[in-house]
Parts: C-alpha cells; structure tokens; sequence
C-alpha cells in the first residue's frame, strides 16, 4: 500500500513539473517580446499617448473564474532626441582667381559730337576746334593791330617820290582826290562786315530744331577767324612792299577847295601813304563777303537756294563797289585793288572750307512734306469745300 502511494505522489508530481516549466517558458517569452517593443513605443511617443488616453472598458469577472489582482507596471520610457543628420558638403578645390584687368575709361562725348549723332544732324555743317580757332582768331587779330597801331606810326616820312612810270590801268588812278569816294568806300566796308552777321543770326533764328548759341556762335568764330586772317595778311604785305598811294602825286595846289587840299596835305604827310599794295578796304570786303557767303552756302544750297543766290550777289556787289571806289578816291591802284580782292577772296574760300564737314545741310524734318486735304464744310445751310495745306 505504501508503494501505490509513493507512485500515485510521483505521478501527479511530474505533470505539476511540467506545467511549471511550461509557464516559465512563456513568461521569459513574454518578457523577451516585452524587451524587444520598448525601443519601439520609445521611437512612437504618439501612439502610446494615444493608446493610454483610451480607457479600457471593464470586464465582469467570470464567477467560475477566480479573479487574480495584479497591478501592471508601466515602463517608463524617456524620449530620446534623434540627432538630424548633417550633409557635409564635398570639399572642392580652390580655383585660381583671375588677375584683374584695366577697364577702360568711359569716354564722355563733347556736346558736338552728341549734336552731330542726332537724327537731325550736328547744329551747324562747319566743324570749330573751339581753342584751336579762337587762339587762331586772336592770335592774328593782335599781331595786325600792333603792325597797324604801333609799327607803322613808327616809320619814318620821307618826302614825295617821284612819279613813276605808270601803265594801264594804274594811271587812271593818278592826278586826283576825293574824299567823298574815300568815305563811301569805308561805309560800303563796314556793312560788308556787319551784314554776315546780321543775316547768320536771322537763319540761326529760324531754324527753332537747332540750338541757336552753338549754331550762330560757329558761324562768329569761322566768320571772324576768316576776317582776322585775311587783315594780318594784308598788313604784312603793305609794310613789305612799301608802295606808295597814288595820292602822293597830287599836286596840292591843283586843288581848289581848301579843305580838300589840307586833307591832301596831311594824308601825304602820313606814314600810311606808303602802303598802297594791296589795298586792305577790298581785301577785308571781299573776305567778309565771301567767307560769310561760303558758310551761307553750306547751309542754303538744299533748303533756299534763291536766298543764296541773293546773299552772295547782293555781298559780292557791295566788295566789288568798295574797291572800285579806293581808286575813285585816289587811294589806290588798280592793281592794288585788284591784289586785295583775290587775297579776300581766296582766304574767305580756304578757311570755311577747312572746317566744312563736307555735306550740305538739308532741309528741317518737320517741313519736308507737303500735305493738302479737301473736306466737306456745312454751315447751316450752307454747304462747300474745304481745303486745307501743310508746307
């Protein structure tokens, strides 16, 4: 009997054995799964928010089942910042820098050459080197007046030549003396000399596209400079040649009228009776006239070719009668005259000339076309046409 309740004891004690290792088999499963999800619910935070702020619905204890109490242990986990990975950027290599190089100053352009790229071209056809042309302008200018102002009152008077042998034309000039002749011919060179002036300031004037100060002072300075010139020129040939004035001839006592011959007294007299070649009335005329007629030129022969025309007979008239009347006057030769009036002449060609840009002006953009229109007109019961122009 014994021996039955040892093996009863054994059996019932090996099952008992196994369900124990059983269930300590599942709990160390259990608690390896547990281990395993914590990094898990760690990385999550949300989701366990979530699933602790959800409250579990109660459940009735089964009465069959007895009711184990055990309190759950909530692992307490501690959020972990995971640091942001940083991209580092490949390292390149240094590049050479380059040498730096010399820019260029910025050339500014004068006030001509802005004018001259304008679509209605430059103020004026004739180019001025503003510096240049106004030392050129004084520069002769002075040099004349101390020949004429301070060297010739210096030079000594001798007394009358002799009468020399004479051919034609001079000899008409021999055996007078006028001084009315004389006072025309001056009055007849100063308007020479003021009409370019007063007609280049008028034309300045009307052209309202183009600027009237540079326009008319080009016209000043080429105008003035030809003048300048022209009277240095002739100066230095008068105390050249040293010629004398056909009045010196005269005999005073051919004169009757007292006051003439006392005029005649003193100008034979006068250092400047010895300059008579080439006269300077008509080389200054004749410089005035054509040198303001050359820079009319450039500027009419496309837009008023009559009013050019009329400028240069009306100019060339009043030179022409200027050196006539030296002659009539007594005051100089016919060669000299002459002399006098090609050196005008061609002084007043060459030095417009050199500052001519080489192409005449043409005529002002807004008047180029002609445009007429005929409308119908009603007024009241009247009815017509109307005719309307542009030029």
């Amino acid at each position: 009997m014994r021996r039955s309740g040892v093996h009863g004891n054994l059996s019932l004690g090996i099952p008992s054995l196994l369900v124990s290792l059983l269930l300590l088999t599942r709990s160390g499963d259990a608690a390896a799964a547990a281990h395993t999800q914590a990094p898990t619910s760690a990385a999550q935070p949300e989701p366990a928010a979530s699933s602790a702020a959800a409250s579990p619905q109660p459940t009735e204890p089964s009465p069959s089942t007895p009711t184990t109490t055990s309190t759950p242990t909530t692992p307490t986990t501690t959020p972990t910042t995971t640091p942001t990975p940083t991209t580092t950027a490949p390292a390149t290599a240094p590049q050479a820098t380059p040498a730096p190089q010399a820019t260029p100053a910025p050339v500014t352009p004068s006030t001509e050459e802005k004018l001259a790229a304008r679509p209605e071209g430059p103020a004026h056809p004739a180019r001025v080197r503003w510096g240049l042309d106004l030392g050129i302008t004084l520069g002769a200018g002075s040099t004349f007046a101390i020949l004429e102002y301070w060297v010739t009152p210096q030079l000594p008077t001798d007394a009358p030549p002799s009468m020399p042998m004479l051919t034609s034309p001079d000899d008409k000039a021999v055996g007078h003396f006028r001084p009315g002749a004389a006072l025309a011919s001056d009055v007849l060179m100063y308007t020479s000399l003021a009409a370019p002036l007063i007609y280049h300031g008028v034309e300045a004037g009307l052209r309202k596209d183009k600027p009237f100060g540079l326009r008319y002072g080009t016209d000043v300075l080429v105008y003035a400079e030809t003048v300048a010139v022209t009277m240095l020129l002739t100066e230095i040939l008068k105390n050249a040649v040293d010629r004398p004035r056909p009045l010196v001839h005269v005999d005073p006592d051919s004169i009757a009228d007292e006051e003439i011959r006392a005029e005649l007294i003193e100008e034979q007299g006068e250092p400047d009776s010895m300059k008579s070649f080439p006269s300077g009335h008509s080389s200054i005329a004749f410089s005035a006239a054509v040198g303001g007629s050359m820079l009319l030129t450039f500027k009419l022969a496309k837009r008023r070719p009559g009013a050019l025309a009329a400028a240069w007979i009306a100019s060339v008239g009043a030179a022409a009668s200027t050196a006539a009347l030296r002659v009539v006057a007594g005051k100089h030769y016919t060669s000299d005259v002459i002399a006098g009036s090609l050196l005008g002449a061609a002084v007043g060609v060459v030095v417009p000339l050199a500052h001519w840009r080489g192409e005449f002006e043409g005529p002002s953009r807004r008047r180029d076309r002609v445009s007429w229109q005929v409308a119908p007109s009603v007024v009241g019961r009247s009815r017509g046409l109307v005719l309307t122009g542009r030029f």
